[in-house]
């Protein structure tokens, strides 16, 4: 920004940036990172959203999302649970993929379909998630099929989301579906979803937690740690 003259650079004066800024804002510490920037405008002298993002979906969207399921298998009347194994910047975020699979096998014996979301990029992960799973009935996949407006329309029509700390968290709460989240690395007091959905936030208490690590040195106990049954109890409290 100060290469491009542009005159005016305002932001925390953090990381050894203060000298380029022209008006800097000293940062908070530990807070949500919806309230570090919400901090940083208003301290600047401009108005903030407000803190919880909302995302409404229409019904249009809605069918869109429901007709996909439907192609993918779905018989309208099983409830619907989404699985998102994936996460970026790492598999140290990762809840292992026979673990999710455990979890999608107990809710199929409960008349609960599984559908797995994600990118093209977390197809190895759905693809070990489906290789372990033991239930006869597979789960819907959807994996690289939706755009962002046709996954808020699936998420729509499922009853909560399970998810490691990912893109899809943040976006199921604010479209108020529930969540249930796996936090081993990050932190979750900094990057919790927050929106409409309900939540349950699960990690395991470790000394090592949390290290911000994209790749686990040791044990990856963090989440390792977080069992099938502590899981299957907070997505069966959501449905």
């Amino acid at each position: 920004a100060w290469r491009a003259g542009i005159a005016e650079r305002w932001g925390y004066r953090t990381d050894f940036r203060s000298w380029l800024l022209t008006r800097s804002v000293p940062p908070p510490v530990r807070v949500h990172q919806i309230d570090y920037y919400l901090q940083l405008v208003n301290a600047l002298g401009f108005p903030g959203g407000g803190e919880a993002p909302r995302i409404d979906v229409t019904d249009q969207l809605r069918a869109v999302g429901a007709s996909m399921l439907k192609t993918a298998g779905w018989d309208v009347a099983a409830p619907l649970v989404a699985m998102a194994p994936g996460a970026a910047f790492g598999a140290a975020k990762r809840w292992p993929s026979a673990s999710f699979a455990s979890v999608a096998d107990r809710l199929a014996t409960e008349g609960v379909r599984t559908v797995i979301l994600g990118s093209a990029g977390d197809r190895p992960a759905a693809l070990e998630l489906a290789a372990a799973m033991r239930a006869p009935a597979r789960p819907l996949d959807l994996v690289g099929r939706t755009d962002l407006p046709r996954l808020a329309g699936v998420l729509a029509n499922c009853r909560t989301l399970l998810t490691n700390d990912s893109g899809a968290m943040h976006f199921a709460t604010a479209l108020g579906t529930n969540v249930v989240v796996m936090f081993g690395p990050t932190r979750e007091r900094e990057t919790s979803p927050r929106g409409a959905g309900r939540q349950a936030l699960l990690t395991h208490p470790v000394w090592c937690r949390p290290c911000m690590l994209r790749e686990c040195p040791l044990t990856h106990r963090c989440m390792r740690g977080i069992s099938v049954d502590t899981v299957h109890a907070a997505v069966q409290s959501f449905l």
